[in-house]
């Protein structure tokens, strides 16, 4: 069996990253009705309304694939996860977890105290993550998030209080660098 460095990457979504963009508004769930065109994501990042990160994955001679993108925001000492979204076909693989964490030091440098977001009280995946680095519910939004069958779920609003962040993961990280 062959070794194949696979690079992996977290860098920061420029302001004038079209691309990126249509990335992060094609890896959106719109089946809960709450996704972000392109356009929205280009004009907030350009307007300073928006940061965020991508990740990105690379094999030797393949073009560089966009795995995952976390949109955020902060003011003064309170910040917001407005989005984290991973390509479905590498999920499970701590990309949502390295993404999380830049985030989450990128705020605490920041002066930022308190960081909330909301997630849908059907995705289990994403609130075991949340739970994992100690974010609670602190509230409820009723039939926030619809879906094209005219379901309507909750979200659970969450906070996390950055002086008592903790993460509690057993497996590997999403490195600048891995071997496969």
């Amino acid at each position: 069996m062959s070794k194949t460095r696979i690079r992996e990457r977290i860098a920061s979504i420029s302001d004038g990253d079209r691309r990126t963009a249509r990335h992060v508004a094609r890896l959106q769930e719109p089946r809960l009705g709450m996704s972000w065109r392109e356009k929205d994501i280009c004009t907030m990042l350009r307007d300073g309304d928006l940061s965020g990160y991508k990740a990105t994955r690379q094999a030797p001679g393949a073009p560089v694939l966009f795995v995952g993108a976390i949109l955020f925001r902060t003011m003064a000492d309170e910040g917001e996860v407005l989005s984290l979204s991973v390509r479905r076909s590498v999920r499970r693989q701590g990309i949502a977890s390295a993404l999380i964490a830049k985030t989450l030091i990128s705020m605490k440098l920041a002066g930022v105290k308190s960081v909330f977001l909301e997630v849908s009280e059907t995705n289990r995946a994403a609130r075991a993550l949340y739970q994992r680095y100690g974010f609670e519910k602190v509230g409820v939004r009723h039939n926030y998030y619809s879906t094209k069958h005219r379901k309507h779920h909750n979200a659970l609003v969450l906070r996390l209080k950055l002086s008592s962040c903790r993460r509690k993961r057993k497996r590997g990280n999403f490195s600048t660098e891995k071997r496969k």
